[in-house]
């Protein structure tokens, strides 16, 4: 097993990603989000920043959730728990663009104590429809509003594939997911 390699500045780290041989490495950049201009505050939209910032656990931003209408039109997202056997689930599995159904199936679950609610997750939230990106106008269904293309910009191309158009976002307690 190779160790980790280390960098300490944001250009280190994209010259790395760019031009380094670095197959089957493990490149670290400590503090990388901020470095990279990549905090949740540059990324997330608002209102996902206020529940977030609103809740101090996920079944709390749920309930948040439960109560904004717009938050439940906006977006879509599997809810999901680890059940008394140790396996996850996910609420309403077959019904992928039914948030509020997924929200409510899973709290109900919480109230009637057949859920650990520190077990709760939400799985790859994204928009409900596709939008145009606000940087570079690329129709998408992520809700970061900047990733890591943005901070490549046009080399990007010449790198991975980096999914914008339907990657999700993970939110969790300690320990879940």
């Amino acid at each position: 097993l190779r160790a980790p390699r280390r960098v300490s500045t944001a250009l280190e780290f994209l010259r790395e990603v760019l031009v380094s041989e670095h197959l089957g490495d493990v490149i670290v950049l400590p503090d990388g989000v901020k470095l990279l201009g990549l905090s949740e505050k540059e990324v997330m939209p608002k209102d996902l920043l206020q529940a977030l910032d609103a809740s101090s656990s996920v079944k709390e931003l749920l309930r948040y959730f439960q109560k904004d209408e717009k938050l439940l039109t906006k977006y879509k997202a599997g809810v999901e728990y680890v059940d008394q056997h140790g396996e996850q689930r996910g609420a309403l599995p077959k019904e992928r663009r039914n948030l509020r159904g997924r929200i409510n199936e899973v709290l109900r679950l919480v109230d009637a104590g057949e859920v650990d609610p520190e077990s709760l997750y939400v799985a790859e939230m994204r928009l409900l429809e596709a939008i145009q990106h606000p940087i570079d106008g690329e129709l998408v269904k992520t809700v970061c509003q900047r990733d890591v293309k943005d901070v490549m910009g046009p080399l990007a191309s010449w790198t991975f594939y980096w999914d914008r158009h339907d990657e999700g976002v993970f939110i969790g307690n300690r320990g879940s997911g």
